[in-house]
């Protein structure tokens, strides 16, 4: 016997699903730049896009539910102390949505763990607009002699170690009168190329770089 009910039922569910991807679309078409982008696990993106396709493309909600996504699950990207896994691949291990987006995914599907959320507000122009940059460099900035800590922040790889240098003197009130030094490695060296970015300069990006600094008068 022709179910009439369920037929209402799946064209309100294909309706429901056919504005989530179109809501998506939009979010995915945000400007980069001055926006919190979430990394989320390809494999799970993947299975979404599916689900919809399989939904929304002529198959019954039945077929469609073997490909439900579930809840969205970024467990496997972390490493122990709850931070990214180095070295993951975009659009191989992990994929990049806007804030917007991802609520709407936690909202319609639940997230297995809330505290394995991972943004980037960090973006770097390149000629096709600009791009998120999924391992910025993070900097502890300490006393060349004393050891003593000042301060520490995200930076960007297209920053400059000038632009740095004026960072520091900001956070530190240091006047123009005394020059600002920074030293990577072991054995130290200078970082004396005001006008290298911190990528051509190639200070380690993938975990928190200690830069030692010293300041002395001209």
């Amino acid at each position: 016997m022709f179910n009439y009910f369920y037929l209402i039922r799946a064209i309100r569910d294909i309706n429901s699903l056919l504005r989530q991807k179109e809501e998506i679309d939009e979010f995915l078409k945000l400007p980069v730049k001055g926006r919190a982008w979430y990394v989320i696990d390809f494999q799970w993106w993947n299975k979404w896009c599916t689900y919809i396709e399989s939904a929304t493309g002529g198959d019954s909600l039945d077929v469609a539910s073997d490909d439900y996504p579930g809840e969205v699950d970024n467990t496997s990207l972390l490493a122990n102390d709850g931070k990214l896994k180095p070295n993951l691949l975009r659009e191989q291990d992990i994929t990049l949505i806007p804030e917007e987006a991802w609520s709407l995914f936690v909202n319609y599907y639940g997230c297995v763990h809330t505290d394995t959320s991972v943004f980037r507000r960090v973006s770097i122009p390149t000629p096709s607009g600009h791009t998120v940059e999924i391992y910025p460099p993070c900097f502890i900035f300490r006393d060349v002699d004393t050891d003593q800590k000042y301060f520490e922040g995200t930076y960007s790889e297209a920053q400059t170690i000038g632009e740095l240098k004026a960072i520091i003197r900001k956070n530190l009130q240091i006047n123009d009168s005394r020059t600002v030094h920074l030293f990577v490695g072991d054995p130290l060296e200078e970082l004396s190329e005001d006008d290298a970015t911190i990528g051509e300069a190639s200070v380690e990006r993938q975990k928190v770089s200690l830069i030692p600094l010293a300041m002395h008068s001209k």
